[in-house]
């Protein structure tokens, strides 16, 4: 982003290092909290319980999971992709076209959509700190991140050397959002009425990972035929 002072560098992730990414540490909650649900499951067949403080944190990795989902489609339909196309970033677009990203980047939010309809998982606005905590912890990780590798940050908005008058914005919009997916799950979790829970969770799924509009579509068709 316009004063950065990072150089742009190119990142290969391999082992351990994929679990830096936002995206992976966000599939690494939703799977806990599938882990989980399975074992309470399990347990409840068997006339058992979790104990309560076990049951509280798969609460809230859900909750804060569903947040991200939606975030994660979010930033990458609408601010990767496009960023990406008005640069002509070939490359970079069919990266976040290949069927690896794309599924990386919005299959959480497909299962995340499901369990909200079939598992009846009810979110409460009164948790939105812990997801934006789990946001915030993301930031911490990313600048100590940088420095441990000397300057490389995945997310351009999340560049420290930006100026505040640019990189602030930023963040406040990002955590508005994160907010909003958080009380979009709150009146979902809310409706009885499972053909409107259904229909809104369709429309999202569909209005946060369709890109043609943004034209990076085209401009892998022209790449290709060039």
């Amino acid at each position: 982003p316009a004063g950065s002072q990072l150089p742009v560098v190119q990142v290969h992730l391999t082992g351990l290092k994929r679990l830096t990414t936002f995206t992976v540490q966000s599939w690494t909650l939703l799977s806990l909290y599938f882990t989980g649900a399975t074992v309470a499951s399990a347990a409840l067949a068997c006339g058992a319980a979790l104990p309560q403080l076990v049951q509280v944190g798969l609460w809230l990795s859900f909750e804060t999971a569903w947040a991200s989902a939606l975030m994660t489609s979010s930033v990458t339909t609408y601010v990767l992709i496009p960023g990406a196309a008005r640069a002509k970033n070939v490359p970079q677009l069919r990266l976040l076209f290949s069927w690896r990203l794309q599924v990386l980047h919005n299959a959480n939010l497909a299962m995340c959509a499901v369990e909200m309809v079939l598992g009846r998982v009810p979110l409460r606005m009164v948790h939105v700190p812990v997801g934006v905590l789990w946001g915030l912890h993301y930031v911490g990780f990313a600048w100590a991140w940088m420095l441990r590798t000397g300057g490389v940050v995945y997310y351009p908005f999340l560049d420290p050397t930006v100026p505040p008058s640019t990189s602030l914005p930023i963040h406040v919009a990002l955590v508005a959002a994160f907010a909003a997916f958080f009380a979009f799950g709150v009146l979902l979790g809310g409706s009885d009425d499972l053909a409107v829970k259904v229909s809104a969770l369709v429309a999202a799924v569909l209005g946060l990972t369709y890109t043609r509009a943004h034209g990076a579509p085209a401009l892998l068709r022209e790449a290709a035929t060039a």
